[in-house]
């Protein structure tokens, strides 16, 4: 008999919103986008390659990168004080399930969450270009994060929440740096042979 390939691919690269794929429409969505990947990679020009975006979002630290191609053209990171030490979670958290602490530290770590919000608004408007041109934007953030995120961090005049082309991060993704941000769009772009 002759050897048998099977293909394996992340889930994060087939469409959203659909819960009763069969083989057939997986395998026709999968080799439609790997043309169009082929298309892009095989491209001369700069202008024509596919741009995907990867955002990680965490316990205070933020990181973004675009990659076009092989290569990032544009990454971030930053980190903020917004969790308990000790306890762990967010300040937000604990406010909504407790109330407002009158603490020093509270206070610091309320304002690290604003400043960490306007840090993401701040990279989104600079990456205006990129997310427009973005065929696949991945997203790893908290659950709990993902309202805040959309409502106050700006994110949904660049991507509103049913945007298509919005894929979360079906991976462990640990601290949002660049590294990782590599490693998970490494990871989502790629089919494997076995």
């Amino acid at each position: 008999p002759a050897p048998v390939s099977v293909l394996s691919a992340p889930s994060a690269l087939l469409p959203p919103g659909r819960r009763d794929w069969d083989a057939a429409s997986v395998c026709a969505s999968l080799l439609e986008l790997s043309e169009g990947l082929a298309a892009a990679a095989s491209s001369s020009s700069e202008e024509s390659q596919k741009t995907a975006v990867v955002l990680l979002l965490s316990s205070g630290r933020f990181a973004g990168a675009v990659f076009r191609g092989d290569r990032c053209v544009a990454h971030r990171a930053c980190t903020r004080y917004t969790v308990r030490r000790g306890q762990g979670g967010a300040q937000s958290s604990l406010d909504a399930s407790k109330g407002k602490a009158k603490s020093m530290g509270a206070q610091l770590r309320r304002a690290g969450e604003a400043a960490l919000r306007d840090d993401v608004s701040s990279t989104l408007n600079s990456w205006r270009r990129h997310l427009d041109d973005a065929s696949a934007i991945f997203l790893s953030c908290p659950r709990a994060m993902r309202g805040p995120l959309h409502e106050h961090g700006g994110v949904g005049a660049f991507f509103p929440r049913g945007d298509g082309r919005t894929r979360r991060v079906p991976l462990s993704v640990g601290r949002p740096s660049y590294e990782a941000a590599k490693a998970v769009w490494l990871a989502l772009t790629r089919v494997e042979e076995r």
